[in-house]
């Protein structure tokens, strides 16, 4: 019989092959050898995705519904037969629709329309599976539950002093402060904030804003990319943003909100000043007739702040001069 070579590869060696392949599949290699029986309770990178039905956002039915909360069982299943003492470097869970039109669906009402989807994900497992991702020592934390239930978030997320990357989208937040000393890559695609968010990361080095979510104050000394995309400018009292280089905004219209205000884009920008560059999408820099409206000022105004400017074929783009 030829040896097993491969077996004799240290726990971390086997536990990278394991992440290569889906998380169930890694299940399945227990039956290869009394070696491999226990190795996949020890994986420290946990990634669940899940494709749903191509109409359960659209046509949700009592079907969509129970191969959701299959999916949820066999995570929380897998949760339970796993070593307990396992660090947890990534958990990253999602559910996803393979309909186009539905994926257009989600993206318009992240724009803060609020509606009731049937058959989605209980709010329960998604802060039991959070919970144990915190308490496992998580560094990389992925959540992306396409559904307008009433899903919250535990409060020990934004608290969390093991977290290095967040990735959170569509859910309501009801939490007030993010203090996230290790954080440093930050992603937030949110159906409804209730309250205005004060974000305190003194690592945070690229964060991506996406919705009409609000921001009262952020304190990232170290962050150096900024991607905002929403129907509003933000209406940030205080960004200590020094060592900010690049800034990518892109405030379009919604269609759903007719009468949008952008009078504070001005002060956005102003407060984005220490950036090397900021790109503009052609929708931002668009001149509305509305009265209520205003974009963006002209360059000659800008170029007493000290920009240069580019024009290029899909946007606007200045720079400090």
């Amino acid at each position: 019989m030829a040896e097993d070579r491969l077996s004799q590869l240290p726990d971390d060696i086997l536990h990278l092959i394991l992440d290569k392949i889906g998380i169930f599949q890694a299940v399945e290699t227990a039956i290869l050898s009394e070696r491999w029986k226990k190795l996949w309770r020890s994986l420290p990178a946990l990634r669940f995705h899940f494709s749903l039905p191509k109409d359960s956002y659209l046509s949700p039915c009592e079907h969509n519904r129970s191969q959701v909360l299959s999916h949820c069982h066999r995570v929380s299943r897998f949760l339970s037969r796993r070593d307990a003492s396992a660090a947890v470097r990534a958990f990253h869970l999602s559910f996803r629709s393979n309909n186009a039109s539905a994926a257009a669906h989600v993206l318009d009402l992240s724009l803060g329309i609020n509606s009731h989807l049937d058959g989605g994900v209980e709010s329960s497992f998604v802060e039991d599976c959070a919970r144990y991702a915190i308490h496992h020592g998580v560094r990389s934390l992925h959540l992306h539950c396409h559904d307008l239930r009433q899903t919250w978030l535990p409060a020990e997320i934004f608290a969390c002093k093991t977290l290095k990357e967040l990735d959170l989208r569509d859910f309501i937040v009801n939490h007030k402060e993010l203090d996230l000393p290790e954080l440093e890559k930050l992603t937030l695609l949110k159906y409804l904030v209730l309250v205005p968010l004060v974000i305190n990361a003194p690592k945070l080095r690229l964060l991506k804003l996406y919705g009409r979510i609000a921001v009262e104050r952020i304190h990232a000394p170290l962050l150096t990319s900024l991607t905002y995309k929403s129907s509003d400018a933000w209406e940030c009292a205080d960004a200590d943003l020094p060592v900010l280089e690049h800034v990518y905004l892109d405030i379009h219209k919604s269609r759903y909100c007719r009468d949008q205000n952008h009078t504070n884009f001005l002060a956005m920008l102003h407060q984005l000043r220490n950036a090397t560059t900021v790109s503009l999408t052609l929708d931002t820099i668009k001149v509305e007739h509305s009265p209520n409206l205003l974009v963006i000022a002209d360059e000659d105004d800008m170029a007493e702040e000290g920009y240069d400017f580019v024009v290029y074929e899909d946007g606007y783009e200045y720079g400090n001069a």
